[in-house]
């Protein structure tokens, strides 16, 4: 009880990222926060743009707001972008309140050692799963992938993992012997690698290439044995998988298609993504300025594919194109050049907080920034950005980032 009454901020976040399995669970302590956020707006009004973090925040979400409400004036389905655009506001009193908590360095250090606990339970009851066919909780191997805790139809474990991998990483590195960093790497490994979802491989490879930057700077004389150890262990995780795990095997030869050079082999490497971007550009085309609106895609779509588009036939047992799968397609596509350019502000200006914020703000938010970082890197395919599910956690990483960055310094143990 007393950890409860000391801890209770981090906790209430922490929450948030331990019920995104359960999917509409983690709207409960969003809820909270939401109710505190706005009782301390009521009565600090002013703190909202005397924080110098707030207002980071409140710009970069002037970035994301403002488009999707301009996408919603006429977009192709007015009811649910402006649903959507109302949903968002919930983010800014759930900001306040987040990074609010975060200026004590007791709460960040808890949130941090709690969050890296969660995802190696994580990898852990995913790699239980593989190995038995079930994991800690009865749910049952996915038969397309390995989904762990995340269940049969939410198939999104490996994004995730992938996502906040650093969190993990970081704390191993930081505050444990170097040898738990490596059993932290290869836990991280084995399971993004038996997941089998392309877009974890190119994030979780992404945060390795970062690390392996921090290692050669530190340790210049033996990060090349660790990239060989690393890399070895990748090849022998995949060698291994592919020979007992059909869904592996099969992702892999799907994979290497793409080295036949024709349009039919690499739609069929890129998951049959090529229909949904070829048709991706008409609607931009159509709609350079704002785009079909937030959360239209899918409600536009049939109108601009192709007649024989094989995510409305249902060849190949395709089910619908509900977003662009491409974060750039997706923000053209729904908010149009607006969107970008916004989107494009908020990358500027993050990049010059980033660099105003001093060796002490960005020891404190690297794995934060690492992880947002992964998560919209461009030549990689993407879930959808404007959906409930990844806005939440790509704002509750912003959240983090600013709580981290502002308060500086590390934690001590």
């Amino acid at each position: 009880m007393l950890a409860l009454r000391r801890y209770w901020p981090a906790l209430l976040i922490w929450s948030v990222l331990a019920l995104l399995p359960a999917a509409r669970l983690s709207g409960v302590p969003v809820a909270g926060m939401i109710v505190l956020g706005l009782i301390a707006i009521f009565r600090r009004p002013a703190a909202l743009v005397a924080t110098p973090a707030l207002r980071f925040f409140l710009l970069l979400f002037a970035c994301f707001w403002i488009p999707a409400a301009l996408s919603a004036l006429d977009a192709v389905n007015p009811t649910k972008s402006w649903q959507s655009v109302a949903a968002y506001l919930r983010f800014v009193p759930m900001g306040l309140f987040v990074i609010g908590s975060l200026s004590a360095p007791e709460q960040r250090l808890m949130l941090w050692r709690l969050t890296a606990a969660l995802v190696v339970f994580w990898c852990l009851d995913a790699l239980f799963q593989a190995l038995v066919g079930f994991n800690f909780f009865g749910m049952a191997h996915s038969s397309d992938r390995l989904n762990g805790v995340f269940g049969e139809s939410n198939l999104k474990l490996g994004p995730v993992v992938a996502v906040l991998s650093p969190l993990p990483l970081e704390y191993a590195r930081r505050f444990l012997r170097r040898g738990w960093f490596f059993a932290v790497l290869g836990l991280l490994l084995a399971v993004i690698v038996l997941v089998g979802t392309r877009s974890a491989w190119i994030m979780f490879g992404l945060v390795t290439l970062g690390y392996a930057y921090l290692y050669a700077r530190s340790r210049p004389r033996r990060w090349l044995k660790a990239a060989l150890v690393v890399g070895g262990a990748a090849v022998l995780i995949g060698v291994v998988g592919y020979h007992f795990s059909p869904t592996l095997a099969g992702r892999i030869d799907r994979s290497l298609l793409v080295l036949e050079g024709d349009t039919a082999s690499v739609d069929q490497a890129l998951g049959m993504r090529l229909p949904i971007w070829r048709t991706a550009w008409r609607m931009i085309a159509d709609n350079p300025l704002n785009g079909v609106g937030v959360r239209g895609f899918r409600h536009a779509y049939e109108d601009y594919a192709e007649p024989n588009d094989p995510w409305i036939t249902g060849a190949a047992g395709l089910t619908g194109a509900f977003h662009a799968h491409q974060l750039v397609f997706e923000v053209l596509t729904e908010t149009g050049l607006i969107g970008l350019v916004a989107f494009g502000i908020a990358l500027t200006v993050t990049w010059r907080h980033w660099r105003a914020i001093g060796l002490s703000g960005r020891t404190a938010a690297l794995p934060l920034a690492l992880a947002l970082g992964v998560m919209v890197f461009p030549l990689n395919t993407h879930l959808a950005f404007y959906s409930t599910f990844w806005s939440l956690l790509c704002w509750l990483l912003i959240m983090l980032y600013c709580g981290f960055a502002a308060n500086g310094g590390t934690p001590s143990r």
